[in-house]
């Protein structure tokens, strides 16, 4: 089979910051992109296309020992290209890439880094996601509902020993990071081996000791020893 598509496309960006304070900057951005058309098995596809806002705004408060990073974005995807096994779709072929729908996502996502004493730091950040999508054709899933979770937690805290041991800077650190369910199908679908498709909300904690500049004749070294996933929790990541 042969074919031919041509496709034509001008991406643009736009962006506007402000600074209330020295310490305190907001921002508002609007761009666009895409992903060619083409033709696969003598069928063409059409471009990709997307349309993404984004507000936010970045703050250093309490004399630079609280930061602060908020942020919300919306993306509207449109014409999603994605293989196709199904005949009636296909003109007949046993495979080919089509175009379908439009999904919008919208979400949020908050940092936050504080100091409270020279020898303790803290962080942690929270992450939403959410999507609305057009019907998605027979044997196909939405593209931005596979493998996105819900919501994301991440925890961190680090503390630094005033006493040095064997000359050396001693500290300690521990994270924790929190997913929601991901879903490769849309939830509630009725697909036979949906709860299998839907890999389980789970907490992951690591931790790590490090004894930083340690004097090693003219220079320094460091050692740390670390644990991932430390409380053993067992999970399918794919």
């Amino acid at each position: 089979d042969s074919g031919e598509a041509t496709h034509y496309h001008l991406d643009w960006l736009g962006e506007l910051t402000y600074r209330p304070t020295p310490d305190i900057m907001t921002y508002g951005k609007v761009s666009t992109g895409y992903i060619s058309g083409g033709d696969f098995h003598g069928i063409t596809f059409q471009q990709e296309t997307m349309t993404q806002a984004e507000v936010g705004a970045k703050a250093d408060l309490l004399d630079k020992r609280l930061r602060t990073n908020l942020a919300w974005y919306w993306s509207d995807f449109r014409n999603f290209q994605a293989f196709s096994f199904v005949a009636s779709q296909c003109a007949g072929q046993i495979s080919c890439i089509i175009n379908y729908g439009a999904e919008q996502i919208y979400g949020g996502e908050a940092e936050i880094t504080a100091i409270p004493t020279e020898n303790i730091s803290l962080s942690a950040n929270l992450g939403y996601t959410h999507t609305a999508y057009s019907p998605v054709p027979s044997g196909l899933a939405p593209a931005a509902l596979q493998l996105t979770p819900e919501w994301t937690i991440g925890l961190s805290g680090e503390y630094d020993f005033s006493q040095s041991i064997l000359g050396g800077r001693p500290s300690i650190q521990v994270d924790g990071n929190y997913v929601t369910d991901l879903h490769f199908l849309p939830p509630g679908s009725a697909f036979p081996l949906y709860s299998t498709l839907t890999l389980p909300s789970r907490w992951v904690f690591d931790a790590r000791a490090t004894l930083a500049d340690i004097p090693v004749g003219p220079t320094t070294a460091s050692v740390s020893l670390w644990a991932k996933n430390m409380f053993d929790e067992r999970y399918f990541s794919f």
